[in-house]
């Protein structure tokens, strides 16, 4: 009966410490797998979120430009394109360089320099300029800007005489909004005041103007 107790005992015994080295390697491989699942490479492996406050040094737009321009004698509409270069110094101010053609015609019943009323002349014009651009950026993918321009202005007009122009000085003063489709890419949408000097008398009009930008 003694031998037949200890027997058990040596039994069970046994039983316990097999139990106990069989449970070790999973309690170990249970550690690891948790300890990876924590750890930084299992971080870098989730997506990124896009980095839209990445800062570039230059910036190029294209865009469509729509002209009111407005004289003593009336006012007419314009469409052409524009185009801009700026080159940032530091995260907020920049140097802005822009020209914009406007073609159009005058029409009947407004009078601007030299030209009569009633003729109907096909017009163009340019202006070109450079000035400050200060823009707001932050980690939202809009970007709010204002920028002031000064510089010269073209106007050319067909008159049944023969054609005609005229030079100018011309500001812009304005701003707009950039919606950012990418750290890269950006799409504008901005509006200005135009003011210039035709003619001994000042032209105050206003431009809206739509396009794509790309930072570099």
């Amino acid at each position: 009966m003694r031998k037949f107790m200890a027997l058990c005992g040596a039994v069970l015994c046994f039983s316990g410490v097999a139990a106990a080295q069989d449970s070790a390697p999973t309690l170990a491989a249970s550690n690891a797998v948790s300890a990876a699942g924590s750890s930084p490479a299992s971080a870098a492996v989730s997506p990124a979120r896009p980095a839209f406050n990445e800062y570039f040094s230059w910036q190029v737009a294209v865009s469509y430009e729509y002209t009111r321009f407005r004289t003593p004698g009336g006012y007419f509409q314009m469409h052409g394109i524009n185009t801009s270069a700026t080159r940032f110094l530091n995260s907020w101010f920049g140097l802005e360089g822009d020209v914009g053609a406007d073609f159009g015609s005058i029409p009947n019943g407004v009078t601007f320099g030299p030209i009569p009323q009633n003729l109907n002349p096909a017009a163009h014009m340019i202006f070109y300029g450079g000035g400050p651009h200060l823009t707001r950026r932050t980690d939202s993918r809009i970007e709010l800007w204002v920028h002031g321009l000064a510089g010269g202005s073209h106007f050319r007009f067909t008159q049944t005489s023969g054609p005609g122009s005229a030079n100018a000085l011309g500001l812009v003063a304005g701003g707009g909004a950039d919606w950012k489709l990418g750290p890269r890419t950006h799409l504008r949408a901005q509006g200005d005041y135009l003011a210039t000097r035709f003619f001994s008398t000042f032209q105050h009009s206003f431009q809206i103007k739509g396009g794509l930008v790309f930072n570099f």
